[in-house]
């Protein structure tokens, strides 16, 4: 995989021109009550026959992944150097898990500096010995979440009401505890 930053904060991916374009649709809709509604915004917004699905059954939690496979944010290179991904990265590229390799120039003659992310004395972990939990399917909401849901809803059109009352009813059940 290869990444390239020509300006701080500028991929220049598709996927960010995508965004734009959805979001740009999104500001000709005053209100979107439903995932389905955002959904038909979505496919509006491509210049392509574009497929749109619910990917909700593929989210998984990832919280713990770090600590599972023996890796943490670090910020310093090989050489001891701190690394500034924002302000001064122009190139990434992985080609070995666990290590990334960067430059601060576009310049194909720089060479590479290496971060590798493992926690030392840690043996590695091969990705198939990991296992991930599918994230539940609600969030769950808090006491005020729930209350100020139901407040709101009476400013949702009728024709809606369902999809919220469905959430508020799967929510009264187990409501989720602040932390």
């Amino acid at each position: 995989m290869q990444s390239y930053f020509p300006e701080v904060g500028h991929s220049y991916l598709d996927s960010d021109r995508d965004f734009g374009r959805i979001e740009k649709a999104l500001r000709k809709h005053q209100n979107t009550f439903t995932p389905d509604q955002y959904r038909e915004i979505i496919r509006s917004a491509s210049t392509k026959d574009s497929l749109c699905l619910n990917m909700e059954n593929f989210f998984h939690n990832l919280e713990e992944l770090s600590t599972i496979l023996h890796l943490f944010k670090k910020m310093k290179n090989s050489l001891n150097e701190k690394v500034n991904l924002r302000d001064t990265v122009k190139w990434i590229t992985v080609d070995t898990f666990g290590y990334y390799l960067y430059k601060t120039s576009l310049d194909a003659q720089t060479p590479f500096l290496q971060v590798d992310l493992h926690k030392k004395g840690a043996r590695e972990i091969q990705a198939g010995e990991v296992v991930l939990n599918v994230l539940p399917k609600c969030g769950g909401l808090t006491v005020e979440k729930i209350s100020n849901l139901r407040e709101q809803l009476k400013f949702v059109n009728k024709d809606y009401r369902w999809f919220y009352e469905a959430i508020l009813q799967e929510a009264s059940l187990n409501p989720k505890q602040k932390k």
